[in-house]
């Protein structure tokens, strides 16, 4: 999520509760209130040490539309990711949280070599929020992202690798019952360790957006299918993501960057690829 749009969204969410109190016949805010409406629009951040519910928060590994995720270690001492969102993320709304709880437990039992495993969940009522925590294993690797970032230009058999598991992974999430979408694949919810070597090479799929098939568009522009921006997620809008991560890998370019029409992504004439695998590009990045 962009800072600026973030922050944005906490004025308002701030305002509103000013406006709410205003209309209560409360003309100023205590300082006690003042301090709570600023940790409302601040969220849950922690800094290095912090401890929540046994987990030491070692540093900050990002945000997006429904919460912030750490690096922190476990009451074991071992490293783990641990994301939370808050209610007000999931919109306020206890509909909502039932649907995050559900997605939850299903994220919970997942166990693929290229998902690191969920480890625990819970969740700490404060004064200004309810916040909702998931645990996951810590994955190995940077992100595509970060390697792109430092120079790396994979050849095509080794961005077939990568892509390989992640169809891999979608393959095991869509043989469930009932199906798990991950809905947030992006070069940056996609670790890579030992890129270099297709026989080490190790890929996890992290930061699972809304798994559920009715869901509202929180991925990043570029990497959305088409029908996600409608509210429906399918199967086909992962296989969408992972052509368009694909892409990304083997252009150094964003999606958003190519020419495109009739909701179709025109690459055919902006990067040299085999035969095969432009057409194998096509057919992923296909609209649903």
């Amino acid at each position: 999520t962009d800072p600026k749009v973030a922050e944005e969204a906490a004025d308002r969410y701030v305002q509103k509760m000013m406006a709410a109190r205003k209309v209560k016949g409360e003309a100023t805010a205590t300082e006690e209130q003042a301090t709570l409406d600023q940790r409302a629009k601040d969220g849950p951040h922690f800094g290095p040490g912090d401890v929540v519910n046994g987990y030491e928060i070692e540093r900050p590994l990002g945000s997006g539309a429904r919460g912030q995720t750490y690096e922190a270690r476990n009451p074991s001492k071992h490293k783990v990711a641990l994301k939370v969102t808050a209610l007000r993320d999931l919109g306020g709304q206890w509909a909502a949280v039932e649907e995050y709880e559900r997605e939850a437990a299903a994220l919970m039992v997942l166990e693929h070599p290229n998902i690191p495993r969920y480890r625990d969940r819970f969740q700490v009522t404060t004064d200004t929020d309810t916040y909702f925590y998931l645990v996951q294993r810590m994955a190995q690797g940077k992100t595509l992202s970060e390697w792109i970032a430092g120079g790396w230009r994979p050849t095509e058999a080794q961005a077939c690798a990568v892509g390989l598991r992640l169809l891999d992974a979608l393959s095991y999430l869509g043989s469930l019952r009932p199906p798990v979408r991950h809905g947030n694949i992006e070069p940056s919810t996609v670790l890579l360790a030992g890129a270099r070597s297709k026989a080490s090479m190790s890929v996890s799929l992290v930061g699972f957006g809304q798994v559920a098939a009715t869901a509202a568009a929180t991925g990043k522009y570029g990497y959305l299918a088409p029908e996600q921006y409608s509210g429906q997620l399918t199967l086909q809008s992962d296989v969408y993501a992972v052509g368009a991560t694909l892409l990304f890998l083997l252009s150094a370019r964003p999606p958003s960057q190519f020419p495109e029409s009739n909701s179709r992504i025109r690459f055919q004439d902006e990067v040299e690829l085999t035969p095969s695998l432009a057409l194998a590009l096509e057919r992923m990045l296909e609209p649903d």
